[in-house]
């Protein structure tokens, strides 16, 4: 068929002058031909029409949309849950802060002035013999668990020593 009768036969296909064979033919004709280019938009409507085109079935690309959703849904939830998160512990530290620092005023506080001299050189000698004695004594403790330490770690290298010469010996003889 040419253009010129095709044009002719889509027109009157619009106009609702065609008998229902002459629309089956249009429809089976335009199914199996190629049409120019100026026509190609006639022919898709009227095969839409007709139920000739086969719709492209949208669930698949809606589940996709869907779940696509959901998941921009969750992120932007722990997105923001992130941030409040920040939040928080942005204002727990400086909560911490801000106590902190009232503490040792409130310690500086209660200490008062210091007290650089002693009245009598008496209690200048018991308090620094008092000061002398409990560092003597944290010393001594200090000293005892270096010992301690020092002794276990002899008695460990022995032990590793013993161990080592024992496998070379066991190397040896295999």
């Amino acid at each position: 068929m040419d253009a010129k009768r095709l044009e002719q036969q889509i027109e009157r296909y619009f106009d609702a002058s065609l008998s229902a064979d002459e629309e089956r033919e249009l429809v089976r004709l335009l199914m199996v031909t190629e049409v120019p280019e100026h026509l190609e938009r006639d022919k898709q409507v009227i095969l839409t029409l007709q139920g000739a085109v086969q719709q492209p079935d949208h669930t698949e690309a809606m589940e996709r949309l869907s779940r696509q959703i959901d998941e921009w849904a969750a992120e932007e939830s722990r997105a923001k849950r992130r941030a409040l998160t920040v939040r928080l512990w942005r204002a727990a530290s400086i909560a911490a802060c801000a106590i902190f620092i009232v503490g040792i005023g409130l310690q500086l506080g209660r200490l008062g002035s210091p007290r650089d001299t002693f009245d009598t050189p008496e209690e200048a000698y018991a308090a620094t013999r008092e000061a002398l004695l409990t560092f003597s004594a944290a010393l001594n403790k200090g000293t005892d668990y270096v010992a301690m330490a020092v002794e276990t770690s002899e008695q460990i290298e022995q032990t590793v020593t013993h161990q080592l010469e024992k496998l070379t010996t066991y190397n040896n003889d295999n």
